[in-house]
């Protein structure tokens, strides 16, 4: 009887597999934690939409079809972490996000035209006198390491560049600011255009603006609806923190990839705190809108 002929083994696929055969469990936000947000609300989901599509896009890793070997790592290596419907998901809780936050400016009383109050016409004038303090000690003081003018500024700055627009916050940078710009005060008044008087008017502005009394309370529909945003906001945010996770440990190898799945307006906001920092043209102009995910009617932000 003829020998069987052996059948030529394949060569075995270099193709990473994850480690674990489990299903995927999906991300759980902290439970009761407020979702915080450094970047405005609109650009988040906006992110979130962009990550899903790369995410997508990169879920099955490149196998070269002649060796057999791995050319670039997908997100099916972290199968056992990531389920592969993360981007539908991140998707579909987009468009709950944006269906919540309709209902809250629903719930948001519009503005109309009326004669500003006391309280208003202070919190405008405190703007611009901060305005006018900082755009003229910027010009006279520059940038120059060597001038101690210079030094205080950038470290004033510094100190308050996290900041949002909160009464007691702009009590307390009229403070700072008068205070420096009172110690070259000389300097400053041979700039024209600009009203010396200024920097004795802004300490008696922030102590004016410390006795506004606080803004009313939410009424219940506003905080119902504040929350239900919230809550299905930080489920959003869980998953999108899951995906930028595994994109830092996929393309751990490839960092000009990993960044892809990062957000575009934090990294914008990092080079402009740095002085030496390039611009990537690709990155585009940063918004200029910021993010309020509070409820909390102290927070001093127009956005809601």
């Amino acid at each position: 009887m003829p020998a069987r002929s052996k059948k030529p083994k394949t060569p075995p696929t270099t193709k990473p597999k994850s480690k674990t055969t489990h299903k995927a469990k999906p991300p759980e936000p902290v439970p009761h934690a407020e979702p915080k947000l450094s970047v405005p609300l609109h650009v988040y989901l906006a992110e979130a939409v962009e990550l899903a599509a790369f995410f997508d896009r990169h879920w099955q890793s490149v196998v070269d079809g002649r060796t057999g070997a791995v050319t670039r790592r997908g997100f099916d290596v972290v199968a056992d972490r990531v389920p592969k419907l993360a981007g539908e998901k991140i998707r579909a809780l987009e468009g709950e996000v944006l269906r919540a936050q309709a209902a809250v400016l629903a719930t948001t009383p519009r503005a109309s035209a009326k004669v500003p109050t006391r309280s208003e016409a202070l919190l405008a004038r405190g703007r611009f006198v901060r305005r006018e303090l900082l755009a003229t000690m910027r010009w006279v003081l520059g940038d120059d390491v060597r001038d101690e003018g210079a030094r205080n500024l950038a470290s004033f700055e510094h100190a308050h560049r996290h900041e949002g627009e909160a009464m007691d916050v702009l009590a307390l940078q009229l403070d700072d600011f008068a205070s420096l710009a009172r110690r070259h005060r000389k300097r400053l008044a041979d700039v024209g255009g600009f009203d010396a008087r200024l920097i004795d008017e802004a300490p008696s502005l922030a102590d004016e603006i410390r006795l506004i009394p606080p803004m009313p309370t939410l009424s219940e529909p506003q905080k119902a609806a504040y929350g239900g945003r919230n809550a299905v906001l930080a489920k959003l945010q869980a998953w999108v923190d899951l995906v930028r996770e595994a994109a830092r440990f996929v393309f751990r190898d490839q960092p000009a990839l990993a960044r892809q799945a990062g957000s575009r307006h934090e990294r914008r906001q990092r080079r402009r705190q740095e002085p030496d920092a390039s611009v990537d043209p690709s990155e585009g102009s940063p918004p200029r809108m910021q993010s309020v995910v509070s409820p909390n009617p102290h927070a001093g932000s127009k956005n809601p």
